[in-house]
């Protein structure tokens, strides 16, 4: 595979900027922006990583980046250019991963990972890399045919939600591991992006046809009054809506 240059732009502003698969928490950015200067791009070499996600370490001031190739290894990049490899499930059931999630305060990074008919999430030790647990969420759909584990985030709670884009589903994983579908609904398909909002709702940008930003409270999310839809494009939730 051809040498993959990627530069990653770390402007810091007082706006969440949020794609499907990269998130990160303003109050953190915004407080290492003042105690470090970073440079405007940072440019690396990553030979045969081809990443869908990316999350950042407020902590240790450090991105990670997924692979979506057959080789899914998760690389640590600082920002002085400098790669390591931070965990490598080769010989695991999962064959890529894609959303990532930095969970400072439970020390872990959090992956939606996705092969043939499997999508799990795997939570790995944030010091050292260590595969600790692989959640399946396929089991809960068995009668799709295709999953797509994508993108995921992490409440006030510490309940994980996810995003499963061909299985038009959002997943739950509550503080004991337990896994559950949180959100299904006709005529929502192919959800993408989320975000957490401390209000206690959740924003999930759903890629079909109309592209819709969609608002879903975590108390009653199948209540037909509390369920918000823009028909907006996603470009303008992507620079607007966060």
């Amino acid at each position: 595979m051809a040498l993959k240059k990627l530069i990653i732009n770390t402007v810091i502003t007082t706006i969440i900027y949020q794609t499907s698969c990269f998130s990160f928490q303003i109050k953190d950015l915004t407080h290492s922006k003042q105690e470090n200067n970073y440079p405007d791009n940072i440019i690396f070499e990553a030979p045969g990583q081809n990443p869908e996600g990316i999350t950042f370490n407020a902590i240790s001031n450090v991105f990670y980046l997924s692979a979506i190739n057959q080789n899914p290894s998760i690389i640590i990049v600082d920002i002085d250019g400098n790669t390591t490899t931070f965990s490598n499930d080769k010989e695991a059931t999962s064959r890529s991963s894609f959303g990532l999630k930095t969970d400072t305060k439970n020390n872990r990074l959090i992956a939606c990972t996705n092969g043939p008919k499997i999508g799990s999430i795997n939570i790995y030790n944030l010091n050292n890399g260590i595969l600790e647990q692989v959640i399946n969420l396929a089991s809960l759909l068995p009668k799709k045919e295709r999953y797509q584990i994508n993108d995921l985030i992490v409440d006030n709670n510490n309940v994980i939600y996810i995003t499963g884009r061909m299985e038009d589903a959002i997943y739950k994983i509550d503080t004991n591991l337990n896994a559950s579908v949180f959100f299904q609904k006709d005529g929502y398909t192919k959800p993408n992006g989320i975000v957490y909002h401390p209000d206690g709702f959740l924003l999930v940008s759903y890629s079909h046809q109309n592209s819709s930003l969609v608002k879903i409270p975590i108390d009653t999310p199948l209540k037909k009054r509390n369920l918000y839809v823009l028909i907006i494009t996603i470009l303008k939730v992507l620079m607007e809506c966060f």
